[in-house]
């Protein structure tokens, strides 16, 4: 029989940066890794990955203004709010980390890794753009700014706006959809938190010191995004010096909190599996085996399709 240890319970705390009260949630042992989160989200909406990513330290935050955040006393332009992440490691005892950003959270981390190179040990960027000069749908980014989609889960629209606007399993199945909204709503945002968000990003760019990146950096992407099209992946390959890129099939902008079991795998292999504590080790089972070798052929096919694809130069290997 597998013995199964159980991780720490997660811990909220409120800790205070540049005096602005920040809300935060650290659980789990072992190499820190900061989940930076997306565009007017909460800490709860990273359950579905959180519970995944075991052998480490995972720390999020609800941003300036979002979920159970104090708001900014003033507009933070970009490195101001990396700056208060930088802050926010300080405060937490934190030299370095990994850092995963996702979506909006994904333009903090490119900040930070640009800001403080030493603070950030290997970068994952997660449905997300450069900035400024990046490649978007117009008509998508006047419907993500809808004020409509702020408004409390249960109407039958605004569902159906959101399945729209984030495709992938998300888009095409409401009880998936229902799972991210049900944590959306656990520490819901008010319209402002949107709106000092918006204004952040409002003429950032990283492009023109992206090279600058000394930080090893993994892409994941979805190829049925309609937020992010996949074109931005290829700007971080070409312009990060050691960048590299898995592109997810069949994925909407969720990809991270509706398909977290087909990127854990990929996020471990590229942070390195952290090593179970000494006494903690169980043998395999026969199903682990088999799940082993049902993993490797899937990796085996899914580099012959690259392959084909011709997407093998700055795909994970």
């Amino acid at each position: 029989m597998r013995i199964r240890y159980s991780e720490p319970e997660p811990e909220i705390r409120f800790v205070t940066v540049d005096g602005i009260r920040l809300r935060t949630r650290n659980e789990g042992c072992g190499p820190p890794l900061l989940l930076i989160n997306g565009f007017g989200a909460n800490l709860e909406v990273w359950d579905p990955l959180a519970r995944l990513l075991r052998g480490r330290r995972l720390i999020s935050f609800d941003a300036p203004g979002i979920g159970g955040s104090a708001p900014a006393p003033r507009r933070l332009r970009m490195p101001q709010l990396a700056d208060i992440v930088g802050g926010l490691l300080d405060r937490l005892g934190v030299d370095s980390a990994d850092l995963l950003g996702y979506s909006f959270g994904g333009a903090v981390a490119q900040q930070l890794a640009h800001q403080n190179p030493q603070r950030v040990r290997r970068l994952i960027l997660a449905a997300t753009i450069p900035g400024l000069g990046a490649v978007q749908r117009p008509s998508v980014v006047i419907n993500l700014l809808d004020p409509r989609l702020r408004s409390a889960i249960g109407a039958n629209r605004r569902q159906q706006q959101v399945a729209r606007l984030v495709g992938g399993r998300s888009g095409a199945d409401p009880d998936t959809l229902a799972v991210f909204e049900r944590n959306r709503m656990l520490m819901p945002t008010a319209p402002s938190g949107y709106r000092s968000q918006f204004q952040t990003l409002l003429g950032w760019s990283s492009i023109r010191w992206l090279h600058t990146i000394t930080a090893p950096t993994l892409v994941l992407v979805g190829d049925e995004d309609p937020i992010v099209p996949m074109i931005n992946s290829r700007l971080f390959t070409r312009l990060i010096p050691d960048c590299r890129r898995y592109v997810l099939r069949g994925a909407g902008h969720l990809f991270p909190l509706d398909q977290p079991e087909e990127i854990i795998g990929v996020i471990d292999s590229f942070l390195g599996t952290p090593a179970e504590p000494a006494g903690r080790r169980s043998r395999p089972t026969f199903r682990d085996s088999a799940v082993k070798v049902r993993t490797a052929a899937g990796r085996h096919l899914t580099r012959r399709r690259r392959a084909i694809d011709g997407d093998t130069a700055a795909d994970v290997g």
